[in-house]
């Protein structure tokens, strides 16, 4: 019966599924795994004085341990 509370919860709990899905692969993949990745490699492969080394330094520190932090929880 589409007027019952429990109907009523399980598309609240689908509809909460797909959002928390998208979020994932849309967002938290796409903007913060990959790009982490990116820096990693990177700061691992490029010496201290190139110029893209330079750029992506200050920032790395910060937002590779935050993705960390999301990889993880």
């Amino acid at each position: 019966l589409p007027a019952s509370p429990t109907w009523i919860y399980a598309l609240l709990a689908a509809k909460t599924s797909l959002t928390v899905y998208g979020i994932w692969l849309g967002h938290v993949f796409t903007q913060h795994l990959v790009t982490a990745a990116m820096q990693m490699a990177t700061l691992n492969k490029l010496p201290a004085t190139n110029i893209i080394y330079q750029l992506l330094a200050p920032q790395s520190n910060y937002t590779i341990a935050f993705d960390l932090i999301l990889l993880l929880t």
